[in-house]
């Protein structure tokens, strides 16, 4: 399997001034939800378009689509969300980060995964099995839902973006 690596690149300002934390996280969702089969440019067509309603796309953001496409509301309430947990599990992921080969972006990824249900997570890091880390990560973490969607903005005009919800 080819490894996944989140082009940058043009990224704004406000991507630039994330935590790894945060960094991590958005990496890990554009990872579970971009979709290989559509770019921008037919994203939009009646096609593509059925298959998502119909739930046959494979995921919410096409192949193209950067963190430079990130609606800034999006970055702004991730960044909040990765934020409280930090604050909220900060004794657990000091002790994570003393591990070797864990860091704040992997943390970051791993709240990604662990919150909204993927199969691997907090829980399943080798280096965080010691002291049951791992499970404790997970439980501090819970489970919700990010759901994020691709399309235009009321405010921001008509340019598409990549909107993001955690609940």
């Amino acid at each position: 399997m080819p490894e996944f690596i989140l082009d940058t690149s043009n990224a704004a300002k406000e991507w630039r001034d994330l935590s790894d934390f945060a960094k991590g996280f958005i990496e890990a969702m554009y990872f579970c939800d971009q979709s290989p089969a559509y770019d921008m440019a037919d994203w939009f067509s009646e096609e593509t378009q059925e298959a998502v309603r119909e739930g046959q796309s494979d995921g919410e953001i096409p192949s193209d689509a950067g963190v430079e496409h990130l609606h800034p509301d999006a970055i702004r309430d991730i960044a909040k969300f990765c934020e409280a947990f930090e604050t909220k599990a900060a004794d657990l992921l000091a002790k994570a980060y003393d591990r070797e080969d864990y860091d704040s972006e992997q943390a970051g990824r791993d709240l990604y995964f662990t919150y909204a249900g993927h199969g691997v997570g907090y829980w399943s890091r080798e280096q965080l099995e010691a002291e049951g880390l791992g499970e404790a990560l997970s439980t501090a973490c819970g489970r919700g839902e990010v759901c994020s969607f691709f399309g235009g903005h009321v405010e921001h005009g008509d340019a598409p973006f990549v909107h993001v919800s955690v609940c």
